[in-house]
């Protein structure tokens, strides 16, 4: 038996110079280091026997939601990690990404524990906040800020969670609209750093930058990938803000099936198999 994080390690490591947007850290009642014992007399460990079918239409009920799964996230910077310990039913409905290692047949679905290495543990926390709430803001409780827009967006593609990624794109939309300006370059440099060329947020960002391509900052070193593709899609002109159609281009499918992906691996010990969610055409 393997662990379910060999297969499909983060592919999502934290920056080497972290952007300045940590507001202070709230106490949080999802992951206190000082109830972490006590979670442990909780039934945290309760391995599951069957995969839930759930399908994404009926979100499960914290009275019938028992079990605990535990999370651990270790960030390059930081001695330890950050343990989350959460209620296995709602994250595994939301994620296929972890409903495969809680479900299936990896040592992760025995232990209930999961390790994130070289994983963004305030972005790890959003993502939870959403889990349970389904709405967007930051540890304060005030309006997210575009630069965690991009690296939650980054989190929900690798945990297939294509709802996610599209209300976090719908907010980045109107707030770029709202204020008239374009990402940061280190933003976009984290973009570029940490997706692919086929990345439906990196041709979003494209396509914003090239719609007020007029006010882009001067004597500013953008990403060398940007500029082409900004470049590129200069024969398309688009006016900013984009309109609901364009939108559509970036927006990400839900495949409710994409679990099956994970626990294929775990069944026949095969070779890891891209997960990468399909952009809309």
């Amino acid at each position: 038996m393997h662990h379910f994080v060999q297969h499909f390690p983060s592919r999502f490591p934290a920056p080497m110079t972290p952007p300045p947007l940590n507001p202070p850290r709230p106490e949080s009642t999802l992951n206190p280091s000082q109830d972490a014992d006590a979670s442990q007399s909780a039934p945290a460990l309760v391995p599951a026997k069957k995969v839930n079918k759930r399908t994404r239409k009926t979100r499960p009920k914290f009275r019938d939601s028992h079990a605990m799964v535990t999370i651990n996230v270790t960030h390059a910077g930081e001695k330890g990690p950050t343990k989350f310990v959460v209620h296995r039913e709602f994250i595994c409905h939301y994620s296929p990404y972890f409903d495969a290692a809680f479900n299936g047949d990896f040592i992760e679905g025995q232990t209930q524990t999961l390790d994130l290495n070289d994983f963004w543990p305030t972005i790890f926390e959003l993502f939870i906040d959403w889990i349970y709430t389904q709405n967007l803001c930051d540890l304060r409780g005030k309006a997210l800020a575009v630069r965690w827009m991009v690296p939650l967006w980054l989190a929900a593609e690798m945990f297939l969670v294509p709802e996610l990624q599209n209300q976090t794109l719908e907010l980045m939309n109107t707030e770029l609209c709202r204020l008239r300006k374009n990402p940061a370059t280190d933003v976009i440099q984290y973009l570029y750093d940490n997706s692919t060329e086929e990345c439906s947020l990196r041709r979003f960002i494209v396509a914003t930058c090239h719609a007020s391509f007029g006010v882009l900052e001067k004597d500013t070193e953008y990403p060398t990938e940007f500029l082409i593709d900004l470049i590129n899609y200069g024969r398309s002109p688009v006016w900013f803000p984009l309109s609901p159609d364009t939108m559509k281009r970036f927006l990400v499918k839900s495949d409710t099936g994409s679990a099956s992906v994970f626990r294929a691996v775990g069944s026949h010990k095969s070779e890891p198999i891209s997960t990468a969610s399909a952009a809309v055409a």
